[in-house]
């Protein structure tokens, strides 16, 4: 008889969406998941990290599998500590633009993701690190980006609408930004609205700078997209949305295994990681880790 896999739901009670959902999932993962399987235990975050502290206790205790109840936030602070274990990571989508989840063909709809952990399949793919001990698992960035995520905290009801709210104002109120860019032994000196460093093929709502990038090729896509004049941004968003990159002119792409974003001065970033802020003072040495992390999938 095999024996039963431990599986560990951690839920964010107040971020994201659909929290009426949210409010029923225990009642949700009684009934639908398979118990046959799994024995199941579920713990609530309840301050900034807690998500992370719970994952790295899952891991220690040997729990084969730890649910993300949440969006791509969630997903990232989980994920810090499934990295090169045993442990595998499920995703519940409840986030704004559920970008990870989206990439990997995973239901929006809870109780199809339930089903998605009860087929039990396992898949590995990359993770990308910014820093010693720093993953993302969807993109990384500065510019642009970092400006759409601060406009889009704002908003109180969250949404596609909102979003596309958020990069219009992000967009009048940004600036551009000089830095230089090591790729392959070769230095860019350059002025970007945005660089972006991808492992998924969006942020999320299906919109991304890199819509060819994959999870499981040992690459990251790094997304230029070289200072412009406002005017052209209203074609420049509709190329995005149809994914039509090679219609901007402005937009370059470097695949790599490794590169280097030069903080010269050494004063600090504002990133977008994985749709969230952080302060950062040093050198990006971005690099991909193939295969790093175990993921269930459809």
């Amino acid at each position: 008889m095999n024996q039963k896999k431990r599986i560990l739901f951690i839920i964010n009670p107040i971020s994201g969406i659909r929290r009426r959902q949210k409010q029923r999932l225990p009642e949700l993962i009684v009934q639908y998941l398979d118990r046959t399987k799994y024995t199941f235990a579920i713990r609530y975050t309840e301050y900034a990290g807690h998500a992370t502290e719970l994952a790295r206790e899952a891991v220690h205790n040997g729990v084969d599998v730890v649910v993300a109840v949440g969006g791509d936030g969630s997903v990232n602070e989980i994920g810090q500590c499934l990295v090169h274990t045993n442990t595998a990571l499920a995703i519940l989508p409840f986030g704004s633009g559920n970008g990870l989840a989206r990439h990997l063909g995973i239901p929006l709809n809870a109780l199809q993701a339930l089903q998605v952990i009860n087929q039990g399949k396992v898949k590995n793919i990359d993770v990308g690190e910014f820093a010693p001990g720093k993953y993302f698992f969807s993109n990384v960035g500065v510019g642009f980006a970092v400006t759409v995520v601060k406009w889009f905290e704002h908003h109180k009801v969250r949404g596609f609408l909102s979003y596309v709210v958020a990069v219009v104002r992000a967009f009048t109120n940004s600036q551009p930004l000089r830095l230089k860019l090591a790729v392959d032994e070769k230095i860019m000196d350059k002025e970007v609205t945005l660089l972006n460093v991808c492992n998924s093929n969006q942020y999320g709502y299906n919109v991304g700078l890199a819509p060819d990038a994959r999870l499981d090729d040992g690459l990251l896509d790094v997304v230029v997209l070289n200072k412009f004049s406002r005017w052209r941004f209203p074609w420049y968003a509709i190329c995005i949305l149809l994914k039509k990159t090679a219609w901007v002119p402005h937009y370059e792409l470097y695949l790599v295994k490794d590169c280097r974003v030069l903080n010269e001065d050494k004063q600090y970033w504002t990133l977008q990681v994985d749709g969230e802020l952080e302060k950062f003072r040093y050198d990006w040495e971005v690099k991909v880790l193939q295969g790093a992390l175990r993921v269930m999938v459809p």
